[in-house]
């Protein structure tokens, strides 16, 4: 057998195809036909352009008198990306905006944390289970003040894709509730000779500050 190999490719399209194999040996003898089937597929999404942050000032919902601020997944979008699939499904190249999805770090217990897990919505892929077009920033969020996001984009094919921000949460308008202040006051009555002086009701008095 030669060493030399000839055969001619064209460009393959996504799909399934087949490759035939013929060999000829040094004698000008050929082999029979051998067919190697094989796919081509995409299964890699196509990544979305993300802002360097964003910030966001919370305001009173009138239906729960808490404060919260919901913001878009196009909001986070810097720029379109074009989806390379979608001419070959007959839709529109760019990938459209009801096709970003965001998603920001809630943590265990409502509170951001710095890990993308469950708590989050994310599944074992870091996909979420019930993508959503907007998120909703409350008073939990301004606590932390800036709070990790997730922008997503989905391709045609269903291929997820994503990149990551921030966003700056404020509580500008003072719509969150404070917690309150509270003080103990402790100590002993003596008489002048330093002596305890026991059942004394002590009363104050003046403007708490």
């Amino acid at each position: 057998m030669g060493g030399n190999r000839h055969g001619r490719c064209q460009p393959a399209s996504i799909g399934d195809h087949k490759l035939t194999v013929i060999v000829r040996d040094d004698c000008g003898n050929l082999s029979l036909a051998k067919d190697i089937p094989f796919s081509i597929k995409d299964t890699n999404g196509i990544a979305p352009i993300c802002y360097h942050g964003l910030s966001t000032d919370l305001m009173k919902d009138p239906d729960t008198g808490e404060g919260a601020m919901a913001v878009w997944a196009t909001d986070f979008k810097a720029s379109d990306v074009a989806d390379c699939n979608a001419k070959t499904v007959g839709v529109k190249e760019n990938i459209p905006d009801n096709q970003y999805y965001v998603v920001k770090d809630s943590g265990a217990d409502g509170i951001a944390d710095g890990v993308w897990d469950s708590h989050d919505g994310l599944n074992e892929a870091g996909i979420p289970i019930e993508p959503a077009t907007s998120v909703i920033f409350d008073c939990d969020d301004a606590k932390v003040t800036q709070v990790a996001v997730r922008l997503y984009t989905k391709d045609v094919l269903g291929n997820w894709a994503w990149c990551e921000t921030y966003a700056i949460v404020t509580d500008g308008r003072k719509v969150c509730p404070s917690a309150a202040a509270s003080a103990a006051i402790g100590g002993a009555i003596t008489t002048e000779n330093k002596e305890s002086v026991e059942g004394v009701e002590v009363a104050l008095s003046g403007q708490v500050r």
